[in-house]
């Protein structure tokens, strides 16, 4: 795991997601948590695990809301399939490309109760990556936000 790589990649990923935060794991790794929201107003919170990164794609699991195995679109274990992973390509893809590809999930497929964007295509869901996901108005501190979103 290349862990200097991983913050350089959560401070430009913060600079297009307004809350992303690194922490550390007991085994001395590391993992990202990040505050999503999506077009029908959901608020979620995302970590991501970093397996041999960068030569394996992170592992996204949705934490805030619990949400179950979906079909085709989530493993078993509760990571979500945002690609295949022999497409992943560690010069071209990077944290910011995660998180991009996490809330197109979200916003796509969503969780059940949720109203999915259906019936629009990839280009209109790429725009909303960024403009709904800024929450700092709501709140000055990220980590405020993810504990909020961890209390509900």
């Amino acid at each position: 795991m290349d862990i200097q790589r991983i913050h350089r990649e959560v401070a430009d990923a913060a600079a297009s997601f307004a809350l992303v935060e690194a922490h550390s794991t007991r085994e001395g790794g590391i993992y990202v948590k990040a505050g999503l929201r999506t077009s029908a107003g959901n608020a979620y919170v995302a970590s991501v695990l970093f397996p041999n990164y960068p030569s394996e794609m992170p592992r996204v699991f949705i934490t805030k809301p619990d949400i179950q195995p979906l079909g085709n679109h989530i493993y078993r274990d509760g990571h979500l399939c945002l690609m295949r992973p022999n497409f992943w390509n560690p010069g071209r893809h990077n944290l910011t490309f995660v998180l991009q590809r996490t809330a197109k999930w979200l916003n796509k497929y969503g969780i059940p109760g949720e109203r999915p964007l259906a019936g629009r295509g990839a280009a209109a869901l790429m725009t909303l990556d960024f403009g709904l996901l800024s929450m700092s108005a709501l709140w000055n501190e990220p980590g405020e936000m993810l504990q909020r979103a961890e209390r509900a």
